[in-house]
């Protein structure tokens, strides 16, 4: 694609940002010197903040809607322009109204006996073999964290790129939502909400927009032997416009994943069309997770298709997402007089709600990494990958567009984890 025809997709998509004439970008290069000339080539055309993006070689800024052409004829070769889209915690995608329709659906029969947190297959034969992800520790980049009773006394760090609040918070609830599922005790509804990984660790990130998660994901790197941080759990993401090799979020989870980071993330609610993968869940070695309707049941002969969950291939055309869990109506811990604390939710005492969303089944993923990383510690991000898919119950009638492997087994996956033998990488 040549300077104008990239110029024009990125116009396109820009629209949609630009505040008083200025659109947020990020430019990456391929090594340090490219960023060099990058940014001198940057320092013709705009006098904006410029706000560095060392992982990515990068920086995050603002340029005049006027100038962006130019930039795009002004870029060295092997750079790369993105916007810097502002993120929605609902979900990958702007449009969220399947999140209230789905969620709200029978909320007669809602209720923590009717439908727990969790409900994968073989979980409690985990928990009963003593494996509950103590020692781990999964850093939950969102919205941020309520301390709820749940894991309160288990968030052992916490950092906010959005606007810099010193304590764990969440005003818009998502990341409370998601941090629940991944590692929640059950202690205000007696042991029936819990989340995957009830004695694991939590560290809080709290981002908004796609230069935060890069700069949460250098954080994380930069922190993780301090913190014990093994698992990142990533619900959130953005409708890619380039391939993962040119992409700066997942470049940066590249990172994360060569650092010995474990990286879950979410597939995206953009469903049912194909091809509708989000970012960076179009990494090949992300653990990209996508949503079933279990139909309450942890039987998985009767399992749906959710409409909403994004479908395969990737933008580079491979084979996304590599498995599911299940992602309709799943109860987990509320924030309270957060945006999700309304009505349009089912509720249950003790300060949880449903919810819907390939937000809700990619934590539960992250939990059962980090359970899988307490019973053998050397396994690699490929080897969890692998481990996962291998697992999988196999769906003989649904789209492997829409559920790649299959569903997450629980315990089937801690056995192959107690047993496997990884292959060394080859230099």
């Amino acid at each position: 694609m040549d300077p104008t025809e990239r110029y024009q997709a990125f116009s396109s998509e820009a629209r949609e940002v630009t505040a008083g004439g200025r659109v947020p970008v990020i430019l990456s290069a391929t090594d340090r010197q490219g960023l060099g000339k990058l940014k001198k080539a940057l320092g013709r055309l705009s006098r904006c903040a410029v706000e560095e993006l060392p992982l990515v070689n990068g920086v995050a800024t603002w340029i005049g809607k006027n100038q962006v052409e130019q930039l795009f004829h002004k870029l060295p070769k092997g750079a790369y322009v993105s916007v810097n889209h502002p993120l929605h915690h609902a979900g990958p995608f702007t449009n969220h109204d399947f999140i209230f329709q789905e969620a709200s659906d029978d909320t007669s029969t809602a209720g923590p006996t009717e439908t727990a947190a969790v409900r994968l297959p073989g979980l409690d034969k985990v928990w009963a073999k003593g494996y509950t992800g103590k020692g781990q520790t999964i850093a939950i980049i969102d919205s941020g964290i309520f301390p709820h009773a749940d894991f309160k006394d288990r968030i052992v760090g916490w950092v906010d790129f959005a606007e810099g609040k010193k304590k764990p918070t969440d005003k818009y609830g998502h990341g409370t939502h998601v941090a629940g599922l991944a590692a929640g005790s059950g202690t205000k509804s007696g042991g029936s909400i819990k989340g995957v990984a009830p004695e694991a660790d939590l560290v809080g990130v709290r981002i908004g927009s796609i230069a935060d998660a890069i700069k949460a994901l250098h954080w994380v790197i930069e922190n993780k032997d301090e913190m014990g941080i093994s698992v990142v759990n990533m619900s959130l993401g953005d409708v890619p416009s380039q391939g993962w090799k040119n992409d700066p979020w997942a470049q940066a989870t590249q990172q994360a994943i060569d650092a010995g980071l474990t990286v879950v993330v979410s597939a995206g609610n953009e469903g049912p069309n194909p091809g509708t993968i989000a970012t960076p869940g179009i990494l090949p070695g992300a653990i990209t997770v996508g949503a079933i309707d279990d139909n309450g049941t942890v039987d998985p002969s009767d399992d749906l298709l959710t409409r909403f969950s994004s479908r395969g291939p990737s933008y580079d055309g491979l084979a996304k997402p590599d498995v599911v869990a299940p992602g309709k109506r799943i109860f987990s811990t509320l924030a309270p007089s957060s945006s999700f604390d309304v009505p349009d939710f089912p509720k249950a005492d003790g300060g949880y709600f449903a919810i819907s969303g390939t937000s809700q089944s990619t934590p539960q993923v992250a939990g059962l990494v980090a359970i899988l990383k307490q019973a053998n510690p050397e396994l690699s991000q490929a080897d969890l990958q692998a481990i996962l898919k291998e697992s999988a119950f196999k769906y003989p009638n649904l789209d492997a567009a829409a559920v790649g492997a299959g569903l997450v087994q629980a315990d089937k996956a801690l056995d192959l984890a107690l047993n496997w033998k990884s292959t060394p990488a080859v230099a």
